[in-house]
């Protein structure tokens, strides 16, 4: 399937197509990204994507990442700030939409009374 569509992209726009998909197997890493797929603002959550991002870098699928704060829940400051300082080491970085707002209303005035 990865394949599939991958070429069927490639073919209708002439250029390398982004492709992302959270179910994959051996041979994926060529043909797409992938994510662990969805996970809670829990920090239990933060600690188990580490390991499993890691590990599938190992095993030769390097281009792979999780929900950055989570993708069930509001998270509070604290831990969606170290979502963010965690996933600056990652290749993918992928936000939710609705943390947007979430930003906007509480870490950037965190960060902005912070760093001055």
């Amino acid at each position: 399937m990865h394949k599939t569509s991958y070429e069927a992209l490639k073919k209708k726009y002439s250029k390398r197509p982004f492709t992302l998909t959270r179910s994959f197997y051996i041979g994926s890493h060529k043909y797409s990204a992938a994510w662990t797929g969805d996970n809670k603002s829990r920090w239990e959550d933060l600690d188990l994507s580490i390991p499993m991002i890691i590990n599938n870098s190992i095993s030769g699928y390097s281009f792979i990442g999780a929900d950055v704060g989570g993708f069930a829940h509001n998270p509070d400051s604290w831990l969606l700030t170290r979502w963010y300082q965690v996933k600056l080491y990652k290749l993918q970085y992928k936000l939710h939409y609705y943390f947007t707002l979430f930003i906007v209303r509480y870490i950037l005035p965190f960060l902005q009374s912070t760093f001055p």
